[in-house]
């Protein structure tokens, strides 16, 4: 139900694309994200069980970014003591016999705590998952703060012609490779990528200065 690893997840695929391609893009990707090597980075993705304050978190999904590697990632479903409704298992896949079984978030805070400790937090709507992680810390006794950094913003801020900004979106627009859409590893591996998309941008470093 939960794993949490130090070895980085599968190099990202880039679709449509020769290997020569590949290789240029990567390096304009890693010149852009020196920007951020003396930063750590914390990317994480939640499923919730609704969206109101009282809803609480499912699933959670962190990649832990040091110099600008993968260095430790960690993901498990989380059992949040009531039902889960039955269109967040329609969208989602996460059935109430999955969470029955999985750890509760106190059970699991202090690994959630070592990977957002020190480092900005990455979301897509940051403002959501933050939220949600702020309310689980609040149930236990504790306090969560962190600096944040929102996808979906910067996205708008590199890419103003494009219409819309959704992680559906950037998947899609970017070719990003997608294990499991409105999964929490799924999701946040995807957010990984297009921060490396961003790098090769020569605006990234002025980009994350505006947010």
């Amino acid at each position: 139900l939960s794993s949490y690893s130090r070895v980085p997840p599968p190099a990202s695929t880039i679709r449509r694309s020769s290997p020569g391609a590949q290789a240029s893009q990567a390096a304009h990707a890693l010149r852009g994200m020196e920007c951020l090597k003396d930063k750590n980075l914390a990317i994480v993705d939640v499923e919730t069980s609704g969206t109101s304050a009282t809803s609480r978190v499912i699933e959670i999904a962190i990649l832990r970014i040091e110099a600008g590697e993968c260095v430790q990632t960690f993901r498990t479903t989380i059992n949040p003591g009531s039902r889960v409704p039955m269109w967040i298992t329609a969208l989602t896949g996460i059935t109430q016999e999955e969470v029955r079984e999985a750890p509760r978030f106190d059970e699991i805070i202090d690994d959630v705590e070592k990977l957002l400790s020190d480092a900005v937090c990455v979301a897509h709507n940051v403002a959501f998952d933050y939220a949600f992680i702020e309310r689980e810390f609040a149930r236990a006794g504790r306090r969560f703060s962190s600096a944040r950094l929102c996808t979906a913003r910067l996205s708008r801020t590199l890419y103003p012609h494009a219409r819309r900004h959704g992680l559906s979106q950037l998947i899609e627009r970017h070719g990003l490779f997608i294990v499991d859409r409105h999964r929490a590893w799924g999701d946040a591996y995807a957010r990984w990528q297009f921060l490396q998309r961003c790098g090769a941008r020569s605006n990234f470093p002025h980009a994350l200065g505006t947010l």
